[in-house]
C-alpha cells in the first residue's frame, strides 16, 4: 500500500512545534463552512459551477489518489491524466490523480476484487455498477460517506435527486454516489431512416414480439437483421422480460408489476415461452442469420449504411441523437419494452475505498466530477481538439472517428451528466430533457430493493452456468423443439440449486416489504 510518510511526519512536527492536538485525516485546515446550495439540479453544459460546498484553502495538503474507472484502456489513457491533473479546479483542492482503466482481455470486477483484497492502491471507484459494486458496499470495501455529505458535501447530496440515494443506501449508511445519468430507459432497436422510408414502416407502438415486417424489409432490401452475435442475442429476452417483470437480481429472480411480492422464475413464463417460439419462427423463415452460431461479429455490416439492420440498444429518449452523431448515420428508433424510471434503480456508482488515506478529500474530489462541469466534460470526453470538436457548446467527433479507443468513458458512468455537453444534434434543450421525460416512467414498486446474494453465491454461480448452456441458444431460434428444452433448462437450474436462491429472495423480499 502507497505510504505518505513525509506528509505524517511533517503533521507531527507541526504539531510537536505548536503545541496544539490537531484531528481528522488528511488536512490541517477545516474548511470554511458554506451556505447551503439549491437542490435544483445544474442544468447548463459547458458552465462553469463553483465546486463543492467550501472554499478550498491554500494550506491544504496535496493529496494523490489512485482512481479505478470501470472502463477500458484507451492509447490516450497518460495523455488525459495529464490534462486532467494540469486542471485549475484539481490544482484548487491540491488533488492529483492515477488512472486506473481495464486493459483488453481483463475482467473489471474480478480485477478490483483481487487488487482490493490485496490492499493495492485503490482510493477511488468510478462506475461500479450492480450487484457486484453491492457486494463490495456489504462486505466494507467501500466507506460510509453520510456524515460528511449531510455535513460538509451538502453541495453534492443536493446535486442528486432523493430517488437516487436509495440503493446505496445500507443499514442507514451511504456508500456511494450514484451517477446522474438518464431518468428512464428502455430498449430499443435502431434502424436506417433509408429503410423506414423505402418499406413505409411505422414503428410506433412496438414490443420484441412485432418485429417481423421490419426484418422481412430488411431482408428484402439485401440488409442483415439482428445486428447481434450468438453470445448478445440474450438481449431479446431482457427486451420481452422488461415488458412484465422486474429483476431482482437475474431474471431468475424476478417479480412482476401485477404482483411484486411475489418471486418468481421468467424462465418458466409464458413471457419467455412466447419469445423463443417466435424467435424459432424467424430463424426458420430466415429472419434471423443462418450462420448465427458460428458469426464471430456484425461489424462490418454495422459500420456499412447500405448493409446495416437492427442496431440493438438500452437507453433513453435521447440515445438516438448520441448514436446518430457516433455513427454518421441517418437512423430511426423502434422502441420495444416501456420506458422505466430508473433514478432509483441499479447505477453506476462513485465510491470511496476503505483504505484511501484521505476519505474527506476524495469525497471532495467527487464532488467535482458532479458540479463542475470542467471537470465532468473533460474525464468523460477527453481533451478538446484532440478527441473532439465543440460545436455551438455541442461535442462533434467528426474529425476524431478513433475517439472511442483513445479515450473510452461512457458519459452515464461518471458524474453528472446534466452538466456536460452534449452531441451534436442533441435538441436544444440538451439533457435537461431527461427530468421530462421521467413523469411520464413506469416506476418499480420494488425500487430501493436489493437483494443480498452473500448466502446464495454457489448457487447463483451454478445456475448463471446453465443460463450461459441454454440461453441465447433458445434467444436465437436454432432449437427444433422449444418447449422440452425450456423443460430441460428448468430443471438443470433447480438441479444446481435455483430453489434455494428462490426461497432466499423471497425472504428477503417478504422482509422489505414488512418494514416499508
Amino acid at each position: 500500500m502507497r505510504k505518505r510518510s513525509n506528509k505524517l511526519i511533517a503533521v507531527l512536527l507541526a504539531a510537536t512545534i505548536i503545541g496544539g492536538a490537531m484531528t481528522g485525516c488528511g488536512s490541517n485546515v477545516e474548511p470554511k463552512p458554506t451556505e447551503p446550495s439549491s437542490s435544483e439540479v445544474k442544468e447548463t453544459p459547458g458552465s462553469v459551477e463553483p465546486s463543492s460546498s467550501e472554499e478550498v484553502e491554500e494550506s491544504l495538503d496535496p493529496v494523490h489518489f489512485v482512481v479505478w474507472i470501470a472502463q477500458a484502456a484507451g492509447s490516450d489513457d497518460k495523455i488525459v491524466e495529464k490534462a486532467f491533473n494540469e486542471l485549475e479546479e484539481l490544482k484548487e483542492l491540491n488533488v492529483t490523480v492515477e488512472f486506473k482503466t481495464t486493459p483488453a482481455g481483463d475482467k473489471f470486477d474480478q480485477k478490483l476484487d483481487l487488487a482490493l483484497a490485496a490492499k493495492e492502491d485503490v482510493d477511488i471507484v468510478l462506475g461500479d455498477f450492480g450487484a457486484n459494486a453491492y457486494a463490495r458496499m456489504r462486505n466494507g470495501a467501500y466507506a460510509d460517506i453520510s456524515e460528511l455529505l449531510d455535513t460538509k458535501y451538502t453541495s453534492l447530496r443536493d446535486t442528486l435527486l432523493p430517488d437516487h440515494w436509495t440503493n446505496v443506501t445500507i443499514d442507514g449508511g451511504i456508500y456511494g454516489v450514484p451517477s446522474y445519468k438518464e431518468s428512464s430507459t428502455h430498449a430499443m432497436f435502431l434502424v436506417q431512416q433509408s429503410v423506414v422510408d423505402k418499406y413505409n414502416l411505422d414503428l410506433s407502438n412496438r414490443t420484441v414480439l412485432d418485429l417481423t415486417d421490419v426484418l422481412e424489409a430488411l431482408k428484402d432490401d439485401g440488409r442483415a437483421t439482428f445486428m447481434l452475435k450468438y453470445s448478445a442475442m440474450s438481449y431479446l429476452r431482457d427486451a420481452m422480460a422488461e415488458i412484465n417483470h422486474i429483476k431482482l437480481n437475474r431474471w431468475i429472480t424476478s417479480a412482476t408489476y401485477e404482483d411484486p411480492r411475489t418471486v418468481v422464475n421468467f424462465y418458466e413464463t409464458d413471457d419467455w415461452k412466447e419469445l423463443c417460439l417466435q424467435t424459432r419462427e424467424w430463424y426458420e423463415n430466415g429472419l434471423i442469420a443462418s450462420d448465427i452460431l458460428t458469426k464471430e461479429n456484425f461489424t462490418a455490416e454495422t459500420n456499412d449504411e447500405n448493409l446495416c439492420g437492427l442496431i440493438y440498444t438500452q437507453g433513453d429518449y435521447l440515445s438516438l441523437y448520441a448514436q446518430k452523431a457516433a455513427r454518421g448515420m441517418d437512423l430511426a428508433e423502434l422502441q420495444i419494452s416501456p420506458d422505466n424510471y430508473t433514478v432509483a434503480g441499479n447505477n453506476y456508482n462513485a465510491c470511496v475505498t476503505t483504505t484511501c488515506d484521505d476519505i474527506d478529500r476524495a469525497v471532495a474530489f467527487i464532488e467535482l466530477l458532479f458540479t463542475n462541469s470542467n471537470v465532468k466534460n473533460m474525464i468523460t470526453y477527453g481533451i478538446e481538439g484532440m478527441h473532439y470538436d465543440l460545436v455551438n457548446g455541442q461535442v462533434d467527433w467528426t474529425n476524431y472517428p478513433d475517439h472511442a479507443t483513445a479515450w473510452a468513458t461512457s458519459n452515464t458512468k461518471i458524474g453528472n451528466v446534466l452538466i456536460s455537453y452534449p452531441p451534436v444534434g442533441y435538441p436544444e434543450e440538451g439533457y435537461a430533457l431527461y427530468a421530462e421525460y421521467a413523469k411520464t416512467a413506469r416506476k418499480s414498486p420494488t425500487t430501493g430493493f436489493v437483494l443480498d446474494t452473500s448466502n446464495i453465491t454457489n448457487e447463483i454461480n451454478a445456475v448463471k452456468a446453465v443460463e450461459i448452456e441454454y440461453v441465447n441458444m433458445l434467444a436465437c431460434g436454432v432449437v427444433e423443439d422449444v418447449e422440452a428444452t425450456i423443460a430441460e433448462m428448468n430443471q438443470k437450474m433447480y438441479d444446481n440449486g435455483l430453489q434455494t436462491i428462490i426461497d432466499e429472495a423471497q425472504k428477503q423480499l417478504d422482509a422489505w416489504w414488512a418494514a416499508k
